[in-house]
Formats: structure tokens, sequence, C-alpha cells
């Protein structure tokens, strides 16, 4: 019996003759029949019916004559092997699907577990390996962007609308804008300037009080702007003083006196035997004497005679008796001497 050949290319048939095989198909082992070699999902089928290794990381096409890259999931990687594997969370499979690869997002998208990007919220970015997001931590003098950065407000503002915006207090005529946005009042007798950024002395007059827009306000008559400026007040007058019409106080001329209502001077009419003081007030004259003819002052009275004179007091005086002259020269009185 004839022997097949060894590439086995021709198989023999009933006649004893050897007849080629058709593509795709070799003679088998027997040399009788014609049929592809059983090739792996790793192989692919040559015309001469013998199976050939694909190279790595393909495989077999359907048909099995050919090899061809492997087709994986989003999240799937090809192993050498041809078997395919998950990629971790947060990565996805490379184009040519052999490695998992971290996606890359800008800084306004995170990344999902599928690895996939996905656009931040307005008002924040990515943190945190892109994994998330949030946005930036402001001061009381920043706002946040709407991409999520933090940006310092300008001088004389500060953050407002939930760290959106920047702006201003509104500080009243008595307060000043600080550099940080805030309002503080401002010191007595001083008002806002008109950029509202210092305090100035305020341009009342004397007459006029400042009010709670910063504007002048006349005070009533008989007064004037007291304290801080912005009540109005008299000035607190003496006894010998009258207040003016513009809240100050004046003395009283001489023998004249401050009326009840403080705002004007009198002179008191003194009665008979009466004359008048300097401070205004009536007194009355002893009684030798009479008022003078200018009224302001006492004199003595001829009509008049001054009262006795009160007597001094007596006083007994002791007195010692003379010692008995025993000398020559000394008067000697003997009873018949006697009256």
């Amino acid at each position: 019996m004839p022997k097949c050949k060894p590439e086995r290319t021709h198989f023999l048939k009933q006649d004893a003759e050897f007849y080629k095989c058709p593509d795709w198909t070799r003679a088998d082992v027997t040399c009788r029949f014609c049929r592809p070699d059983p090739c792996t999902m790793r192989q692919r089928l040559l015309i001469n019916g013998q199976c050939q290794n694909c190279p790595p990381f393909q495989r077999a096409s359907k048909d099995g004559r050919s090899c061809e890259e492997y087709t994986c999931g989003p999240q799937q990687k090809v192993l050498s092997d041809g078997l395919l594997e998950e990629c971790p969370p947060f990565t996805r499979s490379s184009p040519d699907c052999r490695k998992c690869i971290a996606p890359t997002c800008h800084n306004r998208q995170r990344i999902l577990p599928t690895g996939i990007c996905e656009d931040c919220e307005p008002y924040t970015r990515a943190f945190y390996n892109q994994r998330s997001c949030a946005p930036c931590i402001p001061t009381q003098r920043e706002i946040i962007k709407e991409d999520g950065t933090c940006e310092k407000c300008k001088d004389y503002n500060r953050a407002m609308w939930e760290n959106k915006k920047c702006g201003s207090i509104p500080c009243n005529a008595r307060q000043l804008l600080q550099i940080d946005g805030r309002c503080v009042n401002c010191y007595p007798y001083t008002r806002a300037s008109a950029d509202g950024k210092s305090c100035i002395p305020h341009e009342c007059k004397d007459t006029e009080r400042l009010d709670e827009n910063g504007g002048c306000t006349a005070c009533p008559k008989y007064t004037r702007a007291q304290g801080d400026g912005t009540k109005c007040g008299p000035d607190t007058c003496s006894l010998r003083q009258r207040i003016l019409e513009d809240g100050t106080c004046q003395y009283c001329p001489l023998y004249s006196m401050v009326c009840k209502d403080q705002r004007c001077c009198t002179q008191a009419k003194c009665g008979v035997g009466q004359v008048k003081y300097k401070d205004g007030t009536c007194q009355d004259c002893a009684f030798h004497e009479m008022v003078s003819p200018d009224g302001l002052s006492c004199v003595i009275d001829p009509t008049k005679k001054l009262p006795d004179p009160v007597p001094a007091p007596t006083v007994l005086v002791t007195t010692t008796e003379p010692a008995c002259c025993t000398t020559a020269g000394c008067d000697v009185w003997d009873s018949s001497q006697m009256l």
C-alpha cells in the first residue's frame, strides 16, 4: 500500500491513486480523508489545512482563517494569553485594549468609577485626584468663580451673596468704609467723606446739628449743637448769665439779674429803704441810714439819731493797801486830825 506524503497535501483513494486535498484541508493520519487540523481560538487555519499561532494580543477570526485584534469592553484589557481582565475603578481600556489607563480630564472634570470624564457643577472644580468636584475654600474677602477657583475682592469690597460676588456693606453718613469692605463708626464731630472711605470734621455751623444722614439741621432758638454734634441744647450758664438765641451764655449787666426762663436780664424794683446790689437783688438799709440818690448804696440819715452806744460793762479792780510808812518824810496822821 502506498505511503502518505509527509506534507499530507494528497489523500489516497480506493484506486490506490493520490489526489490533492481541497484548500484549507489536508490528509488525516490514515491518508484516506481530507480535513482541517483542529485549531484553538488562538490559532488560524492555513490554506494547507495546518494551524498557525496568532501573534500576541490577537485571536482567530470567526472563519478561523485569519488573526485579528481582540474586542474588549470599555473597562477591560486583553492579556497576552487572550483572556480579558476588568480594569480597576477610575480607569478604562486603552485604544489597543492591551492595558488600563486613567482618562485625561481637565481641571473642571471629575473621573467617574467607570473611567470616563464628567463635567463639574458650576462654581466647583476637580479635587482629590480628580475623583470629586468641590469649590475652593474662600476667605471673607474672596469669591468663588464659576470655574471653582477663588478670587480676591478689590479694596473696600468683600464677598457677598454666598461668596458669589464682591460688594461693600452700605454705610451711613456717620460711618466710614474700611479697606476690607466693613463699616466702622466715625469719631465724634466727624462724618464720612464724599467717597465714604475716611472720616472728616463735619461742616455744620454752631447753630446746626448733624443729622442721621450726615446733613446739617438748624437747631431751635436758644440752642446749638452739643456733644458729638448730633443734638441741640443750650450751653450750661451760671446764675449771673443769660442764654442768647445762638445757645451761648452772656453775663447780665451789673445791678441786673437773670429772668426765670434764663433768656433775658431784668432789674428788680426795690422797695422803700432798700438799695440794689450788683447782683440785682435788693437789701434793706439800717435804721439810721437812708437810700442814696442813685439808689445803689446806704448813707447816714441826718434826721435820725444814732442809736445809743451800748455801755461797756463795769470791771471791778481789786486794790492793795499801801504798806505802813515807818520812815522819815512820811505824813503821820493821828486821830485828832481826822474830821
